[in-house]
């Protein structure tokens, strides 16, 4: 990943300060885009004239942009005005990707050898170092991406174009370097330990109140998603902080019941699922409308009108103990 170096006091550098006011804004944001995309790409400060107009640049920006000296006009587009004086340059990179290639490959090679040879040994480049037997040591390997250093406040970086007067001690961008370090296990004797493979996390257990359990046992649609179910039903006969119990487990007991042996119950694909139906309140709608031209179509009618029964009786008893009946008044004579 490349970086583009901005110094946290551009908006006081003189070389800005020289654009008129009405086009600062606009052209420093210009300049911050096209920077970020020749670091990205890679061209060394050559951004092209349609990358530029890509960008929004108009002929006002960069002509206002070249006059105080942070671009250079170029061939087919601008060049930013002593990059690899404030930049790092793409030959810089590769040199960098390079070394990092070949010392991983070292690392690499003398890992398989020590693990081949079970033999204890150090290295001296910066690869795994083996310990004693008593601890573990731990490497930390280098990172490709350009890094720089930060300031002293942590939030400062050299700019392309500032000069040394406005410079701040070093870039702050992201590091992206890994905070972790891989860790090489040894034995007594150095020899090389495999790592155990990571535990399978434990399933969280599935354990429902019996209530729960009945009423599920009765939900007639298969395979559906049971603990989905079960944090609506949940819902409904405890409620949360926000809302209270809206049904009895009895109730619902009574209710899915009813609705298992409803005749015109439709078949499972076109069931909804026991959350819709338990978050929808669905236990208060009664008998399924009927099929086959208001004729019922089969099933357990004796079950249903048993079902529906007990629902109705124990919806009565609910609204009886929400609003009881005052005690009737009795006159005393004297």
């Amino acid at each position: 990943m490349s970086w583009f170096k901005v110094d946290d006091k551009i908006h006081a550098h003189p070389k800005f300060k020289r654009i008129p006011r009405a086009l600062r804004l606009a052209a420093s944001g210009l300049w911050v885009h096209a920077g970020a995309w020749s670091a990205a790409f890679e061209t060394d400060g050559a951004v092209p004239e349609y990358i530029v107009e890509d960008l929004g640049g108009t002929d006002v920006l960069v002509e206002a942009l070249v006059a105080v000296g942070l671009w250079d006009p170029a061939d087919d587009g601008i060049q930013f005005h002593d990059w690899d004086e404030f930049q790092p340059t793409k030959a810089a990179k590769d040199e960098k990707r390079a070394a990092e290639a070949e010392r991983v490959r070292k690392w690499r090679q003398r890992k398989s050898r020590e693990s081949a040879n079970g033999q204890e040994s150090g290295t001296s480049d910066g690869g795994p170092v083996r310990s004693d037997g008593s601890s573990d040591r731990t490497v930390q390997p280098e990172n490709g991406s350009e890094v720089s250093g930060t300031s002293g406040n942590g939030n400062a970086v050299r700019a392309h174009g500032v000069t040394d007067a406005y410079a701040s001690p070093g870039p702050s961008r992201p590091d992206p370097t890994p905070t972790t370090t891989p860790v090489v296990p040894t034995g007594a004797q150095g020899e090389l330990l495999q790592s155990p493979p990571p535990a399978a996390a434990p399933r969280r257990g599935a354990v429902y109140p019996d209530a729960f359990e009945a009423w599920w046992k009765v939900w007639p649609k298969p395979g559906d998603t049971k603990r989905t179910a079960f944090t609506a039903w949940e819902k409904a006969t405890k409620g949360n902080t926000r809302q209270r119990a809206r049904v009895t487990p009895e109730h619902l007991q009574a209710a899915v019941g009813a609705y298992a042996a409803d005749p015109n119950l439709p078949d499972p694909q076109y069931m909804p699922a026991a959350a819709t139906w338990l978050n929808q309140d669905r236990w208060e709608n009664g008998p399924l409308p009927a099929r086959n031209g208001g004729q019922p179509s089969g099933g357990r009618p004796d079950a249903l009108r048993q079902g529906l029964d007990t629902v109705a009786r124990l919806k009565a008893q609910s609204l009886q103990s929400q609003n009881p009946t005052p005690p009737a008044l009795t006159r005393r004579t004297a």
